[in-house]
């Protein structure tokens, strides 16, 4: 997928619509997901109140549960449609329409970056060359990135169905070891790595520290 076909893939307000749908249902994948980002950020020392970053923030479910951690957390988004959904979903955070490519904040102008189902949206060059550097760019501390391991029963179905249906997958995988050269050659001084189910499923997290 090209890099602004990815980033306009939500713009749409009817994709908009039952990607809200869908992640507003408590589903298998949805609490085992939020029980590995509950994991993740057990790890962190962050206090109630620390500067938190969404992005994208989506329909809003990850800054609920930000802000209900006691976290000041803004969302970032690209689709109005996402940011006016987010809004009313948790309302106790600030949302703004930005490309994660290219965010309105300083440097340093937040304790946590947390950006979750992105990265598979892109190729691995706009991830490691762009995204990553700019995350950690408004980054204080600390970057929780989820990211599609190569290495997975998932992401293999996924590949062969692509290739068996002859269609462009839209959906890209990146080994760990080129996260870790991004994150460390943006200035990151660590990466450590949650899996959602190491070799079954194809989410991981990459908690990069500064």
């Amino acid at each position: 997928m090209r890099l602004r076909d990815a980033k306009e893939k939500y713009v749409n307000p009817e994709r908009a619509s039952k990607y809200r749908a869908r992640n507003s249902e408590d589903t298998r994948r949805s609490r085992r997901e939020a029980g590995l980002v509950l994991r993740a950020l057990s790890t962190f020392d962050l206090l109630p109140g620390a500067k938190v970053l969404d992005v994208p923030s989506g329909a809003g479910r990850w800054s609920k549960l930000l802000t209900d951690r006691g976290f000041d957390v803004v969302g970032a988004d690209y689709s109005l449609e996402m940011l006016e959904y987010a809004s009313e979903f948790a309302p106790g955070a600030s949302f703004v329409r930005a490309d994660g490519f290219r965010l309105p904040f300083a440097e340093g102008s937040f304790d946590l970056v947390f950006c979750f189902r992105m990265i598979h949206h892109f190729e691995a060059q706009a991830v490691c060359g762009t995204l990553i550097p700019e995350l950690l760019r408004v980054s204080k501390r600390f970057v929780l990135a989820s990211f599609f391991h190569p290495l997975s029963m998932h992401g293999l179905k996924r590949r062969l169905s692509s290739m068996i249906s002859g269609k462009a997958h839209s959906r890209f995988s990146l080994p760990p070891s080129e996260i870790v050269s991004a994150s460390l050659g943006a200035g990151a001084r660590n990466v450590t790595f949650f899996p959602e189910g190491r070799f079954l499923h194809e989410l991981w997290l990459a908690k990069i520290e500064k």
